[in-house]
């Protein structure tokens, strides 16, 4: 394993909910583990919410809501990219009509380029993570309906 690699690895892992990472190659074993700060929880009564909502501003006639609105979700951990390159275009943009085993994005971990699929036909209605974010296992990236 290489140095760049080992730079990648401790970028995931600092950028993730991981805590400790352990890869053996060989006679080559790498351990990296990452302390986190707790944090306190707050109770109920700790917080104080303020909110005003003035009846002539909500008219129940104009609220929709969509439940139709499926997401694909990240199959694991690591770099998400909207193209194959900086000088491509984007595999897709909101509002763009996708079909089952279309490629949405890239997901680079390890050094190996994984295309994420649309498991069904959609249109895309939104782009959760933005170019070159590290995105977690199970995390949205798109949603469509």
């Amino acid at each position: 394993m290489n140095i760049e690699q080992i730079k990648e690895l401790v970028k995931i892992v600092n950028s993730s909910n991981v805590n400790i990472i352990e890869i053996n190659e060989g006679d080559n074993r790498i351990r990296i583990e990452m302390e986190r700060q707790k944090i306190e929880s707050v109770s109920k009564s700790e917080l104080q919410l303020n909110t005003v909502i003035d009846s002539n501003e909500v008219n129940a006639d104009s609220v929709s809501v969509n439940t139709s609105t499926k997401e694909i979700k990240a199959p694991l951990v690591g770099i998400f990219y909207t193209a194959p390159s900086s000088k491509d275009k984007d595999f897709v943009a909101t509002g763009d009509k996708v079909i089952k085993g279309q490629v949405v994005c890239i997901i680079e971990a390890m050094k190996l380029f994984n295309e994420i699929v649309a498991e069904e036909d959609g249109e895309i209605v939104e782009i959760c993570a933005q170019n070159g974010d590290v995105v977690e296992f199970g995390q949205p990236i798109f949603r469509y309906i």
